[in-house]
């Protein structure tokens, strides 16, 4: 039985927790450690994939975030497969002699619903704008073939059968490399700028993603993806969204920390939001 003053305690009010972990807290859960990087690890629970990370790498909409000194620690100790439970609202990693923990309701909770836009043609045309000049046909991390193939079923996308969305949708899953394919983070960005403008295309297109319910990607991709089927997104994407309303510097400002998501993942993220503006500006356009 391990003593007592092996446990580390992480009480300070040094982090953030996203909204969409309410209902998952409200029961006792057991998983393990599956996978840790240099400033992250994530944890597999039964019915989510759990992302711990620091405040400077931007809040998971399926996670939260810790004070780095204290993360740094967990990461020098812990293991793959290491157990941990959450329970009462604690989080408690079984290192192999430490154990560590971390109180949730001791973090801010941050709203992470997809905002509902109220968004003039013209403001729209000024985030367009300002992704034009981010130049992210070079940042993004599908291959030219790939691109060639899915844009012209992106091109007035709201005129497509059903069944041409669900074959775009089953492509781009799990297309290009990484903990999060360059595929899927299009998707995400596509998604949540229909769902958040409000735009016709929307439900449609989120009943045919729906009906993935074996994504067929990778464990991370699944989990964000499903966040967006419930209405979720991460913290950098919701705070883009919100600042689309502002002047162009603060738009840009707001995109380039959408930017330091992961290696390609910012901009795979920014290509799929301007595939669903283009769409926008062209039905507005058009009638």
């Amino acid at each position: 039985m391990m003593k007592k003053n092996l446990s580390q305690k992480h009480n300070l009010l040094t982090g953030e927790r996203s909204s969409m972990l309410r209902s998952f807290v409200e029961k006792e859960q057991s998983g393990i450690v599956d996978s840790i990087f240099r400033h992250s690890f994530n944890i597999k629970f039964e019915n989510i994939y759990f992302h711990v990370g620091n405040y400077a790498g931007g809040l998971s909409v399926l996670g939260i975030t810790i004070n780095s000194l204290y993360l740094s620690k967990i990461l020098d100790n812990i293991t793959l497969n290491d157990l941990v439970i959450l329970k009462n609202d604690i989080l408690k990693i079984y290192a192999s002699n430490k154990i560590f923990e971390v109180n949730l309701l001791n973090l801010n909770e941050i709203e992470l619903s997809i905002p509902k836009l109220d968004l003039s043609v013209n403001q729209y045309k000024m985030v367009d704008s300002s992704l034009k000049e981010l130049d992210l046909g070079k940042k993004i991390g599908m291959d030219n073939n790939s691109i060639s193939h899915i844009m012209p079923i992106f091109s007035r996308i709201n005129q497509k059968h059903d069944s041409e969305l669900y074959d775009l949708i089953k492509y781009m899953l799990g297309r290009g490399k990484g903990l999060t394919p360059s595929g899927d983070d299009m998707l995400v960005g596509f998604s949540s700028m229909l769902v958040g403008s409000g735009y016709p295309l929307a439900e449609r297109w989120m009943n045919i993603l729906s009906e993935f319910s074996e994504l067929g990607t990778t464990k991370v991709s699944s989990a964000y993806i499903d966040a967006v089927k419930h209405g979720y997104i991460s913290k950098d994407l919701k705070e883009l969204m919100l600042n689309m309303n502002s002047n162009k510097s603060t738009i840009i400002c707001t995109m380039q920390e959408v930017l330091q998501m992961g290696h390609t993942s910012g901009a795979d993220t920014l290509f799929g939001v301007s595939l669903a503006i283009n769409e926008i500006i062209g039905g507005s356009n058009n009638g």
